[in-house]
C-alpha cells in the first residue's frame, strides 16, 4: 500500500498533550503520512513546538493562522492536504500504532469510502497501554450509510461513535465541496450524517484504534451557550432527511430535538435573560419547523398529539418528557 494518508491535527491550549499527540501519529506502522499541524493562534508553546517537529520530520507541514475554532483549523488542514485519504486527530488524544495500516487495509481491500475504527475514552491520569496487536481483521464489518443513521437515533452507545470525525478514514473525493461550519460548536453534526449517508461504502473496525482524553477544560466539557449550535445541525438535519425523502429520520431528527430542548431547558440557568432569549429563539424555531415539515414527521396519531402539545402546552411536555426519563432510569437501575 502506497496510498498517502493526509492527518489533520487542530491545535489549541494543549501544550501538555500535543507531544503524546504527535508521537502516536509518527509512530505509526504505516509511514506514507502527511501531518498537517494546523496551530489556531495557540496562546501557549503548542506553535513553536509545531515548528520544531517539522525540523525533524520531513512529513510534517504546519499552519500558523488566527484562531478560529476547530472546524476552521480542520477546514485550514483540508484546503491544503495531498493525500489519497483524508484522517483527523485531536491534539490531546492519542491512537493506536497500527491504526491507519489497519484502517488503509480495509479501505483498499474493501474499495470503501469511509472506515470507522472504535474508541476508548481515558482520563489524565490514565496512562493507557497500548498493546501491539494487529487487528483481526476478520471481524471488520460492512456498514450500510443509511442503517447508520438509525442506529444514531436508535443505539445512544453508537451516537458519538458514527458522529465525530476523528475516528475515520476517508478518500479525498469525500470532502470535494464540503467543509466544517466555521464558529459552530457540535460541528461533526452538519458534516458527518450527510457525509455517511452518501458513501458508497463503509466499513466499521470493532478494535478500539483511538483514545479521546477526557478533560474538565475541553470545549465539550461543561454546558454554555455555544451548545445550542446543535439545534441548528438538526435543522439542517432535518431539511437533508426530508429533501431525500426520508420521512422516518426526519420524523426522528424532529422528535429528538424536541426532547432535547426540554433537557437544555433544565441546563440553563433562569436568571440568565440572554440564556432564556437563546432557548425562546430555538424553541421558536422548533415550533416553525413542526409545521414547515408536518408531512414529513408525523407518521401517527400519537406523534401528531406530541406535536401538539409540544407548540401549545410546552410544561406539560416537559413533564412528561421528565416521567418517561425517570421511569427508564428507574428500569435501567434495576438491570
Amino acid at each position: 500500500m502506497q496510498q498517502l494518508i493526509s492527518i489533520i491535527v487542530p491545535i489549541y491550549n494543549v501544550e501538555q498533550y500535543l507531544d503524546k499527540c504527535v508521537k502516536s501519529i509518527q509512530n505509526q506502522t504505516y509511514q506514507n503520512l502527511e501531518i498537517i499541524l494546523v496551530d489556531d493562534g495557540s496562546p501557549d508553546h503548542c506553535g513553536a513546538m509545531c515548528d520544531e517537529y517539522a525540523q525533524s520530520d520531513k512529513r510534517i507541514r504546519v499552519i500558523h493562522k488566527k484562531n478560529g475554532g476547530l472546524a476552521d483549523a480542520r477546514n485550514h488542514g483540508l484546503d491544503i492536504a495531498r493525500g489519497d485519504y483524508i484522517a483527523f486527530v485531536d491534539s490531546d488524544d492519542y491512537i493506536h500504532p497500527q491504526m491507519y495500516e489497519s484502517m488503509l487495509r480495509a479501505a483498499v481491500d474493501n474499495e470503501a469510502d469511509i472506515v470507522i475504527a472504535d474508541w476508548k475514552k481515558v482520563n489524565q491520569e490514565e496512562n493507557h497501554l497500548i498493546e501491539n496487536m494487529i487487528p483481526d481483521e476478520k471481524r471488520l464489518q460492512v456498514v450500510d450509510g443509511k442503517k447508520i443513521q438509525y442506529l444514531y437515533f436508535d443505539k445512544p452507545d453508537s451516537r458519538i461513535t458514527y458522529t465525530v470525525a476523528w475516528n475515520k478514514l476517508y478518500t479525498k473525493e469525500i470532502f470535494a465541496g464540503r467543509r466544517f461550519p466555521v464558529g459552530k460548536v457540535h460541528e461533526d453534526e452538519f458534516v458527518t450524517f450527510q457525509i455517511l449517508y452518501d458513501a458508497k461504502k463503509i466499513i466499521y473496525l470493532p478494535e478500539e484504534l483511538y483514545f479521546y482524553l477526557v478533560r474538565d477544560v475541553s470545549i465539550m466539557g461543561k454546558f454554555n451557550m455555544k451548545r445550542f449550535d446543535i439545534f441548528d445541525a438538526y435543522a439542517e438535519k432535518l431539511n437533508f432527511f426530508s429533501s431525500k425523502g426520508e420521512k422516518v429520520l426526519a420524523g426522528k431528527t424532529f422528535f429528538m430535538a424536541a426532547h432535547m430542548l426540554v433537557q437544555y431547558s433544565e441546563w440553563i440557568d433562569r436568571k440568565d435573560s440572554n440564556a432564556l432569549e437563546i432557548y425562546k429563539k430555538y424553541y421558536r424555531m422548533w415550533k416553525e419547523n413542526s409545521k414547515k415539515y408536518r408531512e414529513d414527521i408525523i407518521s401517527s396519531s400519537t406523534q401528531k398529539l406530541e406535536i401538539m402539545i409540544f407548540n401549545h402546552f410546552f410544561q406539560l411536555y416537559r413533564l412528561m418528557w421528565k416521567i418517561k426519563h425517570l421511569l427508564k432510569n428507574n428500569a435501567m437501575r434495576r438491570k
